[in-house]
């Protein structure tokens, strides 16, 4: 089987901090981080992307705005709002519940994806390929004094695929 290698460099990302309006300067949650990425890496994404998102989109819920063409949290906040009008109309209690999925590519159970993408895709290398861009990432981040700090994801374990 031909080995998918995606560059080191392209799986680089630049990391730089923006302070909030009006936060204080000495604390980490006032800064905004932009990840600038790779423009190879990019177009690369885009591609994969376009090619499962016909697949894929049908699967998630209508109450997800996230990974969705054309969704976003305005999308969410007008389903909310109608559930909770729906609710109160017929005289029902309405409940919800938010999960922050912050650094949701850092956190995946990477095994569990892999075989939930082998079911959804008819291509193994395209399942490869994605998990290759996904593991073994880097960021440096640039603080405002000018100092540079690394940072590395896990490596992928060839034999899961």
């Amino acid at each position: 089987m031909h080995q998918l290698k995606i560059s080191k460099i392209w799986r680089r990302a630049l990391v730089v901090v923006i302070l909030k309006p009006e936060k204080p300067l000495g604390d980490p949650k006032s800064y905004r981080p932009i990840s600038l990425l790779c423009v190879p890496f990019k177009i690369l994404y885009r591609l994969i992307y376009a090619r499962v998102e016909t697949l894929t989109d049908p699967l998630l819920p209508k109450e997800q705005a996230g990974f969705q063409h054309g969704r976003s949290v305005v999308h969410q906040v007008t389903l909310l709002t109608q559930d909770i009008e729906d609710s109160f109309s017929a005289k029902k209690k309405a409940g919800s519940v938010f999960v922050d999925l912050t650094a949701a590519y850092d956190t995946v159970w990477h095994r569990g994806l892999i075989c939930k993408l082998l079911r959804l895709l008819p291509d193994r290398h395209m399942v490869h390929m994605i998990m290759e861009m996904i593991s073994n990432r880097s960021f440096t981040l640039t603080t405002g004094n000018g100092q540079r700090l690394r940072f590395c994801t896990p490596a992928l374990n060839k034999k899961a695929i």
